[in-house]
């Protein structure tokens, strides 16, 4: 889960900032790159709790977190990732 995890953000980041090519203080950039999170949270909540059945033998967890609750914790994590360079560029009024 985590390697998809990574690669979800990882792809939005790289779509964002460099094929894109918006700085690191756009506020459409840091969208995307939310995006990234929210999609991952959304995989691992998903894929988390279709393993996670009250009937399997092991638990998929992470740092003794179950999938599916790390699934609900990325796009609070992603928001304090991106938070910050969103609001530099909406000081410096940068859109795109």
């Amino acid at each position: 889960m985590l390697p998809i995890s990574a690669l979800c953000v990882g792809l939005m980041g790289v779509l964002a900032f460099k094929w894109l090519d918006f700085s690191g203080y756009s506020i459409l950039g840091n969208l995307i790159f939310y995006l990234g999170f929210v999609f991952a949270g959304l995989l691992n909540f998903f894929i988390g709790k279709s393993i996670n059945t009250p009937d399997a033998e092991e638990e998929s967890s992470l740092f003794f977190i179950p999938m599916e609750i790390w699934g609900l914790l990325l796009p609070g994590i992603g928001l304090y990732v991106v938070l910050p360079g969103m609001l530099e560029g909406i000081s410096k009024g940068i859109w795109i």
